[in-house]
């Protein structure tokens, strides 16, 4: 009786021993196919990280390529903003140097207009003596005429009158012929005054387009420094993003424990403008909603995929 009573504990000890084999053999079939699992989730991870690895250095590489555009671009404004002064300066050199020139000229016409007066005086008063002059060899000749002495004392003043009028036509002559050329010469200064008031004008015209051309572009400057306080450097966002994927990959889930994530897998796709600070650091800033045109806008798509963690 007691062998049967031994034997049957036995039996039940065998029994449980078998359950125990068959619920661990089972459980260590469900390790070995979650591990099987985990092992491709982790395979999948290390393919997902190498592929955004690849995203994240092409974006870098598009986002490098946009911040030396943007410098080019700065550098081409301040270097037309600097030609501009340049031009600017040059035109105003030339004004200058022109209303000298129309002063001077004025004042060349001034003299030659004294001049002629003062050669019409002596020429009014060189034909008052004339006419005084033919008026007395008239006077002789009548007397010549009527035969009141005919002498050599007559004869030799009326050679010498008429020698006096020889050279008061000759002197006449010379006068007139100053006159003209004086005349020509005030008409030549005319003319270039009229024409220097007229490059004047030109010039006055042009500096005045470069003054509007030179406030655009230092306006629309002004509008991109307004913007530092709403913008970011490539650092900031960068580090942003890197500081809210880690806050993310390391807070617990504290509905279900059992139960985490990882980022891996957000589309984010940021439009902004790029530009260039007083520190030669390159900005990112919002787009302007007003612009209609792409080419000012540079788009930054990031793509992040969220998987169990292990």
């Amino acid at each position: 009786m007691p062998d049967n009573i031994e034997l049957n504990r036995l039996q039940t000890v065998l029994r449980t021993k078998e359950n125990l084999i068959t619920r661990l053999t089972g459980e260590k079939e469900a390790l070995l196919s979650e591990k099987a699992v985990l092992a491709n989730q982790v395979a999948q991870h290390v393919t997902t990280i190498r592929s955004l690895e690849r995203e994240k250095l092409a974006a870098e590489t598009r986002l490098n390529g946009a911040i030396e555009a943007e410098k080019r671009l700065s550098t081409a404004k301040d270097n037309q903003i600097l030609k501009l002064q340049e031009e600017k300066t040059s035109l105003f050199a030339q004004v200058s140097q022109n209303l000298s020139q129309i002063q001077s000229l004025q004042q060349e016409k001034k003299v030659l207009e004294n001049s002629y007066k003062v050669q019409m005086e002596t020429e009014r008063k060189a034909a008052a003596l004339k006419d005084a002059e033919i008026s007395r060899l008239k006077e002789t000749i009548a007397e010549l005429s009527r035969g009141a002495g005919a002498g050599e004392e007559v004869l030799k003043e009326l050679t010498s009158a008429q020698l006096n009028l020889t050279q008061v036509t000759l002197h006449d002559k010379m006068v007139m012929q100053q006159l003209v050329e004086a005349q020509s010469m005030n008409l030549i200064s005319e003319d270039r005054i009229r024409r220097l008031g007229v490059q004047v004008e030109d010039l006055t015209k042009t500096i005045a387009e470069l003054q509007l051309d030179r406030t655009g572009i230092r306006a629309e400057l002004e509008i991109l420094r307004k913007r530092f306080e709403t913008s970011f450097s490539a650092e900031e966002l960068s580090g942003y993003l890197n500081s809210a994927v880690d806050t993310f990959n390391m807070q617990e889930n504290t509905s279900d424990p059992n139960v985490n994530y990882i980022i891996n897998g957000l589309d984010l796709q940021l439009k902004a403008k790029l530009f260039k600070d007083d520190q030669d650091r390159m900005m990112l800033t919002g787009a302007d909603v007003a612009s209609k045109s792409e080419n000012t806008i540079s788009t930054l798509n990031i793509s992040i995929r969220a998987v169990p963690k292990i």
